[in-house]
């Protein structure tokens, strides 16, 4: 009986060495895994941000390049404004009244703006009416 006793017992411990074997070599699976799990994301993030920075940039190139165009056409705006303002105080030089311009309800946008354009400031004249 003993030496059954002891093939059981070899058997036992061969056997146990293999179990712990295999759950050495699961728990490194595992690992593996969740580290190409998270190499995935970071890469997948890293992805990510190199678009948004690639869109932000574009969009700070294309702004810096309209830059010029919208400070034109601020000073453009102003002017205009200013020159509302003063027609409608009646302070345009050679206006006999805020509505000496005559530009009925009727005509099209575009040619009421005629007469607020850079080149008649001033003048009192609007080219587009008389």
């Amino acid at each position: 009986m003993s030496v059954v006793c002891l093939q059981a017992d070899a058997t036992v411990v061969m056997e146990h060495r293999h179990f712990v074997q295999a759950s050495l070599q699961y728990v490194f699976l595992l690992q593996e895994v969740q580290e190409r799990k998270k190499f995935e994301f970071v890469e997948t993030l890293l992805g990510f941000m190199y678009g948004w920075l690639t869109f932000y940039h574009q969009g700070h190139e294309v702004a810096n390049e309209f830059k010029p165009y919208m400070r034109e056409l601020q000073l453009k705006l102003q002017k205009v404004n200013s020159y509302t303002r003063q027609e409608q105080d009646g302070s345009v030089i050679g206006m006999s009244s805020p509505y000496s311009c005559a530009r009925s309800v009727l005509e099209p946008r575009s040619r009421r703006l005629d007469c607020f354009r850079p080149q008649y400031f001033g003048s009192g004249v609007c080219a587009a009416h008389g």
